[in-house]
């Protein structure tokens, strides 16, 4: 078109390149003008292959792009890490930094050229890379040989796909799990790290690192006034060792929590001489027992048997066995062979290893041994020439290996009950040991003040297995009150606790008496209904559960004795786990 004296020619072009024209203006003469006109290349960019992810301060492969057209060059940018090579379209490379993830895009912009610029996107995946942990909490000491110690990890974080890993001796070294905890049980004294794996687009981390310290061993038994502190929580057994590796005792919980245990080692210079506490001055009553002594100290006392061994030396076997022999005047203190050595235990205030001040001060029962032979048998790797005396306890205190049992110890009354039966009033009594007993007299009451004698009962005399005794009474109706009474051989009495049984039901109830306390308590049950296996449970005002014990509720009344000398001064829950019986907590105070 022609207008003002200026030709415009229009149209888009469909190529580039050099073209020519002609101008034939028509009218006035016939004048023609020739020229060319240039048509340049629209700029292109190519972004290239896609990227693998990257983790987070990880470098991405080369971007591999390209420009073309009019373009000349090209410049990557995106991101918040940094370029390298960022002009280089093809291989300019990409650096996330530590704080971007997710999915970043990258952008080539073209340059150079007449005819603008253009751009292109492509994205990369930034992985957020493993954080380490900060530190690792260890769980499960004092450690000792037999137990384990719990290792947790400490803060850090994951990334994705990743995992934790636990090595001991080095980073990397030795695997010992995965996870968030282990359990381990070093022989030595080892080094353990936890890292987070590495991930397809991630490096493993920088290791958190600890030391477990295993306690000294060696294959000698301990010397007098050592001492050692195990937590003894497990299902096997407890070797525990002196600060200098001296073996002292054995302890299996059999699945209990027994807390921190403290085994005290006394040893004299030559077996004890024992007498008898009510014969003190008969030679026939006295004892011998061996020179090393134990008192063991649980933070939580067992709710059920639990097992132990002592660890006698081969020299102080021979020694017991020359004074039992040779020295007491006592026909059952023998000692023949292994096999024959049983176990005083005594409970009181004079727990110091020495038994020959507990007389008046506590109560003292014999034990036999339920295994025994050369500690190399049941010690890995222990070759010295000594024995282990395996013993089941129900509570740990002082304790002495001995062959016979007719020095201090005491009848030992382990339940006292009445229960109603028909016409009749069932009365039971089990002892756990006797020394010296002579009988027992039955009283009973209709007050609980005023008493008469209903029978006497042929004691044990001197006995360390269980005994039990029986006595059926006429049933009167309402409440009725029995008290036990045993006689030694000398006419010494001892006045135990009375119970009360009440024959006439209406409704389930139960009461402990006496309360106060401060040595044994009865609990009576008056149930309408029989319960067997019911769970007595004893727990602190914490809540935590201090002494269990099962027993069969008849219907009608139902008499169980607790020791309570085991329990520290305090107030104390019982509870009774049986929905039927519908019983209320009861409190007690132990004085």
């Amino acid at each position: 078109s022609y207008a003002s004296n200026v030709i415009t020619i229009s149209g888009t072009p469909s190529a580039t390149g050099t073209f020519n024209y002609t101008i034939i203006p028509t009218g006035c003469g016939t004048a023609t003008a020739t020229g060319t006109i240039t048509i340049n290349a629209l700029p292109t960019a190519n972004a290239g292959v896609s990227l693998d992810p990257i983790c987070q301060e990880g470098t991405s492969a080369a971007m591999g792009g390209s420009v073309g057209g009019g373009a000349t060059s090209g410049t990557w940018s995106g991101g918040s890490g940094t370029w390298s090579n960022a002009n280089n379209p093809a291989t300019a490379t990409y650096t996330a930094s530590a704080s971007e993830s997710g999915t970043i895009i990258l952008t080539l912009t073209t340059s150079g050229g007449s005819c603008g610029t253009t751009s292109v996107n492509k994205t990369v995946a930034v992985n957020a890379q493993s954080i380490v942990p900060n530190s690792i909490d260890i769980a499960g000491l004092p450690y000792c040989p037999g137990g384990q110690v719990n290792l947790t990890k400490v803060g850090g974080s994951l990334a994705t796909d990743a995992t934790w890993e636990w090595f001991s001796g080095s980073c990397g070294g030795t695997s010992a799990g995965l996870g968030n905890a282990i359990s381990v049980s070093p022989s030595s004294n080892t080094n353990y790290f936890v890292r987070a794996s590495a991930t397809t687009s991630c490096p493993p981390s920088n290791c958190a690192q600890i030391t477990v310290n295993a306690p000294n061993t060696s294959n000698a038994l301990s010397s007098h006034g050592n001492t050692s502190t195990c937590l003894v929580n497990n299902n096997g057994w407890i070797d525990m060792y002196d600060a200098t590796g001296g073996l002292i005792v054995s302890v299996h919980p059999n699945g209990q929590n027994l807390g921190d245990v403290m085994a005290s080692l006394f040893v004299a210079s030559e077996p004890h001489i024992v007498s008898s506490c009510d014969q003190s001055s008969n030679p026939s009553w006295f004892s011998a027992a061996f020179a090393r002594n134990f008192v063991i100290t649980p933070e939580f006392q067992p709710t059920s048997p639990v097992s132990i061994r002592l660890y006698v030396s081969e020299a102080e076997f021979m020694a017991y066995q020359n004074t039992a022999l040779s020295t007491t005047d006592n026909p059952n203190d023998n000692a023949l062979q292994l096999s024959d050595i049983g176990m005083s235990k005594y409970s009181g205030a004079n727990e110091d290893g020495n038994p020959n001040n507990n007389c008046g001060a506590g109560t003292s029962v014999y034990i036999p041994q339920t295994s025994s032979g050369l500690t190399s048998d049941v010690v890995s790797g222990f070759s010295n020439n000594s024995y282990f005396l395996e013993y089941s306890i129900t509570s740990f205190s002082e304790m002495t290996p001995m062959s016979s049992d007719n020095s201090a110890l005491p009848v030992t009354l382990t339940s006292f009950s009445a229960n109603c039966d028909g016409s009749i009033v069932t009365i039971g009594w089990t002892t756990a040991s006797e020394y010296n007993s002579l009988h027992f007299i039955l009283q009973s009451s209709r007050d609980g003040s005023s008493w008469h004698e209903l029978a006497r009962i042929e004691a044990a005399g001197t006995s360390s297995i269980q005994n039990v005794y029986s006595y059926e009474d006429n049933l009167l109706g309402g409440i009725s009150y029995y008290r036990l009474l045993q006689v030694d051989i000398d006419g010494t009495t001892e006045t135990y606790n009375p119970i009360s049984v009440n024959c006439e039901i209406n409704e389930n109830n139960w009461t402990a008496y006496p309360n106060p306390t401060d040595f044994d308590l009865t609990l009576l049950i008056q149930s309408k209904q029989a319960s067997e296996n019911v769970k007595i449970n004893i727990v602190d005002i914490s809540g935590r559960t201090i002494m269990v014990q099962n027993l069969d509720i008849i219907s009608g009344s139902t008499s169980v004795m607790f020791e309570t000398n085991k329990l520290n001064p305090g107030t104390y829950i019982i509870r009774i786990d049986d929905n039927d019986l519908n019983l209320a907590p009861l409190k007690i105070v132990v004085q």
